[in-house]
Parts: structure tokens; C-alpha cells; sequence
């Protein structure tokens, strides 16, 4: 259970180090692009459900407004 020796290392050269940045990078894009589209459809949800309470609430108090009855002396 002692050290390797140096010559079992594996080198890394540049080529190999920017092509995994660049794998790197386009996994975290991927990430990104679906939890924005996820959010996106969550917050339009929810305004269209706000929108309809707000519709269907309207139509429903229409009716029973206030009534005032007016009489002359």
C-alpha cells in the first residue's frame, strides 16, 4: 500500500482538460435551460389560475350587490 510510482500516472494534457471543461459546460447549460423552462411553466400556471379565480370570483358577486331602497316623504 505504498505510492505509485510516477511513471503509472496518467498525464493529463490540455486538450483532454478543455474538452472535459467543454463537456462540463454544456451539461450545466442543458441543467440551466431545463429548470428555466420548468419554472417558466409553473409561473404561467399559476397566473392563469389567479387570472380565473379573479373571473370566476367577478362573475359570481355581480348579483348580490348592494341593494338601496329609496323612499320619498
Amino acid at each position: 500500500m505504498g505510492r505509485q510510482p510516477l511513471e503509472s500516472l496518467a498525464v493529463i494534457d490540455r486538450d483532454a482538460l478543455e474538452a472535459k471543461a467543454r463537456e462540463l459546460e454544456e451539461a450545466v447549460f442543458e441543467a440551466k435551460d431545463s429548470i428555466r423552462t420548468t419554472a417558466m411553466k409553473r409561473t404561467l400556471g399559476i397566473a392563469a389560475a389567479v387570472i380565473a379565480a379573479f373571473i370566476a370570483g367577478r362573475k359570481r358577486g355581480r348579483g348580490k350587490g348592494a341593494r338601496i331602497e329609496i323612499h320619498r316623504l
